[in-house]
Order: C-alpha cells, then structure tokens, then sequence
C-alpha cells in the first residue's frame, strides 16, 4: 500500500470494487440469526453495505459516527472493520435493541450507542459521519451543521440512502457551494 493513501488501506483491487457510485443490498437473510433485532426497525439495512463505506474512507482505529444510528448496523459494521464507532439515536426503543445487538453481536467492540439526549460529542472527534434511510426525516440543514462540527479536519461526511427526493436539491446546493468555495 502507498503510505500517501491517508484515506483507506484497500488495495487497488478493493478499491475499484468500493468506488462504484452503486450497489447492490446484501442482507443476511430472514431467517438469520443476526437479524433478529435488525428486522424489528422499520428501515433496516445491513452492516454489509455501510461497511464498504466504513472501509473506503476509513483506516482501523479511526472513528465512524452515526447520528441516526437506529439498531446498530453502522456499530457493528465499524467493530468487525477494526474501527471505533458513536452512534446516537432519539428513540430508546432503537438505543437499546442496538446496545442489545453489539453486545450478542461484537461483543469486543468499542463503540459508543446514546440517546440523542445522552450524547455530548466533542467537535473535531470522527473521521466519518455516516447517515442512512433517516435524512429525509431530519432537518437537513441541522445535521449538515453538525457533521460540520463533529468531524476532524480532512473527515468525510457519507449520505447513503434509497431515493433522496426531500432531500437531493439541498445536497445539491451544499455540494455546489463548497465546490465554489
């Protein structure tokens, strides 16, 4: 590996895998025993697929942050890549089927799951914030605002989601404004 590469450690082939602009959802299956508690949010998806986002923007040891965590799908994909993760997420309901998920699931991870109202995160502390199947629920303008805050200098911040339509526009605009500066 180039020791330029401050972003990932994939090899060329690896990263031409996870640098298309789609994929294909890979779940586990109904009838899995992981995805148990995954199955009860009523927007899952699976660790597989934010764990190719995790891995090409990221290196082990860094920090995934996942505001909108719901069952812990981001946690857990971050723990098996060797990474440190956060998630925060309003509901309780979702906080403890995801606190419930790591421990049977990765009980070596060192992750952090709270509620909204639990979590104090400190500026400057991720290197990726991801969020998926929420923003268009959310104030987007607020969560652009505070992944602005959470993130370390030269961070990455990640939408993945079915079809944006709420959303696309004021992405859009975003993307073009720190195009131009």
């Amino acid at each position: 590996l180039d020791p330029r590469n401050r972003m990932n450690d994939l090899t060329g082939k690896e990263w031409i895998q996870l640098s298309r602009s789609w994929w294909f959802q890979k779940g586990l299956g109904r009838n899995h025993p992981e995805a148990s508690i995954e199955l009860q949010h009523p927007a899952p998806f699976s660790f597989h697929d934010v764990e190719k986002l995790i891995r090409q923007f990221t290196k082990p040891g860094m920090t995934v942050l996942d505001p909108f965590c719901g069952v812990a799908s981001t946690l857990k994909a971050a723990a098996l890549a060797g990474r440190n993760a956060i998630g925060i997420e309003l509901s309780s309901k979702w906080t403890r089927l995801g606190k419930r998920r790591i421990a049977e699931e990765v009980p070596e991870a060192r992750v952090c799951n709270c509620t909204a109202e639990e979590c104090l995160q400190a500026e400057a502390s991720a290197d990726l914030v991801t969020v998926g199947n929420a923003l268009h629920w959310m104030e987007s303008a607020r969560v652009f605002e505070n992944a602005q805050r959470w993130l370390r200098a030269g961070g990455i911040f990640a939408v993945y989601d079915r079809p944006l339509p709420k959303c696309t526009p004021e992405i859009d605009a975003i993307v073009l404004a720190e195009l131009r500066g």
